[in-house]
């Protein structure tokens, strides 16, 4: 019988949504998900987005499923904008690697910003 009971319960609180998950996002990144949002017409349901250790310097960021984005802690704010589009891709989207800002090897140099509106158009075009 106990066990009857806890899977009602289990089950309950998952359809209903008495189970709240806290979002903490950081603030300095606030923006580029807003635009994100507004780019893609979608809503970010991740829960955790910040910065923290990743997997050495090759490793920009990460994402695991639509519960947490990692930026590398030491991640310059000039490619804020570039990785969070990309882990976003992943997340948001359920995207994988392909061109443009969703390539698995992201070419950092003086022009990754040039045509950013036509990267960002195709990244979301691919999701639609």
């Amino acid at each position: 019988m106990r066990l009857i009971i806890l899977l009602l319960v289990t089950v309950g609180c998952g359809e209903t949504g008495l189970r709240q998950t806290q979002v903490t996002w950081d603030t300095r990144l606030l923006p580029i998900i807003s635009a994100f949002e507004k780019d893609c017409g979608v809503d970010v349901r991740v829960s955790s987005i910040g910065f923290g250790n990743t997997d050495g310097p090759n490793e920009l960021g990460y994402c695991m499923g639509t519960s947490q984005i990692v930026l590398a802690s030491w991640l310059d704010e000039y490619l804020w904008d570039l990785v969070l589009y990309h882990e976003l891709g992943h997340c948001a989207l359920g995207l994988g690697h392909s061109k443009g800002i969703m390539s698995a090897e992201l070419d950092i140099n003086d022009s990754i910003y040039d045509n950013w509106d036509n990267k960002v158009k195709q990244l979301c075009r691919s999701y639609k």
